[in-house]
């Protein structure tokens, strides 16, 4: 699993910057999550969790599908202190234009779709990133909903657990 999520990291780091890839590194682990670094300029820090739990409906009918698995991701950039972004990586093309929520615990946050030239990525709001750590910290779980090209309505189900202490551990790496 370990290995799994470090391959993930290194290819969404490859999305940002072929630089950060290169020097990636694991840093330990904090509860369901696992720590990382990179020692790139500017120095990229974070935690990285896979989803526990996936459900996909089409029509309102349960169905299989090939994916890889959902992963959530906070990162930290040593040239932004104080700045924590939330990303999403669904494993599949997301629909443009579709709705994107993340519920933790009873309270839900709008989250968009990257781009046309990375489909599988979507990024809350960057005036709720403040609210969406805070959050975080204080959940038990995040569930993603979202929807694929194809029409498939995801849920991906995220535990919450060592959020905090990785997230404050990812940061003093940065520092």
């Amino acid at each position: 699993m370990r290995n799994v999520l470090l391959v993930m990291l290194v290819s969404w780091v490859v999305v940002l910057s072929p630089a950060w890839a290169q020097s990636l590194k694991e840093a330990g682990k904090s509860g369901d999550w696992t720590i990382f670094t990179s020692d790139g300029d500017p120095k990229l820090c974070g935690i990285v969790t896979v989803a526990e739990k996936m459900s996909h409906k089409r029509n309102g009918r349960e169905v299989n599908v090939e994916r890889e698995t959902g992963q959530l991701f906070l990162t930290y950039k040593a040239d932004m202190p104080g700045a924590v972004q939330l990303g999403y990586w669904a494993g599949f093309p997301l629909a443009s234009n579709s709705d994107i929520t993340a519920s933790i615990d009873g309270q839900s946050y709008e989250m968009n779709a990257s781009s046309e030239t990375h489909p599988e990525w979507a990024w809350p709001n960057a005036e709720h990133d403040a609210n969406v750590e805070r959050s975080m910290k204080r959940g038990n779980l995040l569930v993603l909903r979202s929807t694929s090209r194809r029409g498939t309505v995801v849920e991906d189900t995220f535990s919450l657990r060592g959020v905090t202490n990785g997230l404050k551990a990812a940061t003093s790496e940065c520092s």
